[in-house]
């Protein structure tokens, strides 16, 4: 299979469904997320009020024992949300009283019982966080994201110029589905120094209006990664396909990219809210205008736009008109922003660049 280097060129959000909740995962402190290792605070805790004799007269009376100080830690925690102050001064008092650290963000404390800090560059309070997809607690982008927006660049090439859009072109049964000549490999594990936690928020890009339905995400932030294609086709129909074109395949998905990034460039200048787009128009420009011979542009994860991961621009004005979404120039209203600590909009999600990596 050919190897592809993958550069994170804005935050990348592929969730695995799961979230960190700030009344019991994690302390925010200092633009730094500290994730709690529960298992060894319980430990410590199962250890705390051990009974001094060698023997115990039943299993249960041990137990018992051990189960008063988790009782009271896990009762801390319920009543968190209920209380004023944050987990930190909470759980810090408690662990202050059972002797465990005076300072609960002190280097000891963070040996023992945080299994992870990442770097936060928005305010995010007390939000609950979706993870990031991950295998052995390491961060990766599975190969089915890749796929799935390699599929929508390809489905765009073979409806342009057609009458009628047909999603199923590459075969309505599996058995001949011609993505099954596509291989794609996950990713390589991104370092934990390149992991992040983002604030995106939903922003009505025609009118001036305060961003809405804010959500916090583990983001892998920049840096580089590997993944394999493999096209494996035999004299298939799509040529791009075929056995050791995947060049032609990943230049097919950069055009589409490309174009997809020029036109919202286009788009966001028209905006109303423009001024406050500044940061964000000259990091997709600056993407653009750098881009060189044999790299392709690709956007995955969450909080693309509808055209990012659709055909909708090769449908007619008749077809767009009975979706009933309004005005097509306008269309869609909003966009996910990425906030900075002072609720400024500061980038959007999901863009990289591939380049082939010579064997």
């Amino acid at each position: 299979m050919a190897r592809y280097e993958l550069e994170v060129k804005s935050p990348i959000h592929i969730g695995n469904g799961e979230t960190w909740n700030s009344f019991s995962d994690y302390i925010f402190l200092k633009n730094k997320l500290y994730l709690l290792n529960s298992e060894k605070i319980f430990e410590y805790l199962m250890d705390y009020e051990r009974p001094k004799q060698k023997r115990m007269s039943s299993f249960e009376a041990l137990a018992e024992a051990h189960a008063i100080p988790i009782e009271e830690y896990l009762n801390i925690i319920r009543n968190t949300g209920n209380k004023k102050g944050n987990i930190k001064s909470i759980i810090e008092n408690y662990f202050n009283e059972k002797n465990i650290s005076k300072d609960i963000l002190s280097n000891g404390f963070v040996k023992k019982y945080v299994k992870q800090v990442i770097k936060v560059n928005s305010d995010i309070k007390n939000s609950n966080i979706g993870q990031s997809i991950k295998s052995a607690n390491k961060s990766y982008i599975p190969g089915s994201s890749i796929k799935g927006a390699i599929r929508t660049a390809m489905i765009h090439r073979e409806n342009i110029g057609k009458n009628k859009i047909d999603k199923d072109i590459f075969g309505k049964v599996i058995s001949e589905n011609k993505l099954k000549y596509l291989l794609v490999g996950d990713s390589s594990f991104i370092e934990s120094d390149k992991i992040s936690i983002e604030k995106t928020s939903v922003t009505h890009i025609h009118k001036v209006s305060t961003s809405i339905l804010p959500v916090v995400c583990e983001c892998i932030n920049n840096g580089k990664t590997i993944f394999r294609v493999r096209t494996k086709g035999v004299n298939c129909e799509f040529d791009y396909l075929n056995e050791g074109n995947e060049n032609a395949l990943l230049s097919l998905v950069g055009e589409f990219y490309k174009k997809r990034l020029e036109d919202e460039i286009g788009i966001l200048e028209k905006s109303v809210i423009k001024k406050d787009l500044g940061g964000v128009l000259v990091k997709y420009r600056t993407l653009l205008n750098n881009l060189k011979e044999g790299e392709y542009l690709i956007r995955l994860g969450a909080n693309k736009t509808f055209y990012d991961q659709s055909i909708a621009d090769l449908i007619s004005d008749a077809e767009f008109n009975r979706l009933d979404v309004g005005n097509r120039d306008r269309f869609p209203l909003t966009r996910n922003f990425i906030l900075d600590k002072n609720s400024k909009i500061v980038n959007t999600c999901g863009w990289g660049i591939i380049r082939r990596i010579k064997d």
